[in-house]
């Protein structure tokens, strides 16, 4: 799976131009000014989710309007694989109990999180639900996945 991962980062890397907003790489798909890419592996820990995005000049993806959000979960159900955890935001909690995104700007206005959520300050990291009633609405969780069990339900990985 590693290796899949690794061969579609190198991939996509090598067609990657700096086109200065002009157009998104190959694979990747704009919305507005962004350009989002879904690598479609479950990906057991957002750390791991966070270096593949990395690799290539990304980042895990920062939402903030719902018509972003709503173009998202559209993407995710065009996928292969859709998880019951759907795909890893950029969103982690800091050490003052807040949720920032990748970049380190702090969460505000915008936010789709299911109701009742976030609910667990030991939840530092977070994702968009896949194939639930929760659909393209967000959830905390534990940065590391407890489903090893059930590795295909893990969230896959959004870029942006």
């Amino acid at each position: 799976m590693m290796k899949y991962i690794k061969d579609k980062v190198d991939y996509i890397a090598e067609r990657s131009t700096d086109q200065r907003g002009s157009a998104c790489p190959d694979g990747w798909v704009r919305h507005g000014n962004s350009c989002f890419l879904i690598i479609d592996t479950p990906t057991l820990e957002w750390k791991d989710a966070r270096r593949n995005c990395q690799r290539f000049g990304g980042d895990l993806a920062k939402i903030t309007s719902s018509a972003e959000n709503q173009f998202i979960f559209g993407l995710l159900l065009k996928q292969k694989k859709v998880t019951l955890f759907g795909v890893w935001l950029g969103l982690h909690r800091k050490a003052d109990n807040k949720f920032y995104w990748a970049d380190d700007t702090l969460l505000t206005g915008y936010n789709a999180w299911f109701t009742g959520e976030p609910n667990s300050l030991s939840e530092k990291c977070g994702h968009m639900w896949g194939l639930v009633s929760r659909k393209g609405r967000w959830n905390d969780i534990t940065c590391t996945t407890d489903i090893s069990r059930h590795t295909k339900d893990a969230p896959v990985i959004l870029c942006h």
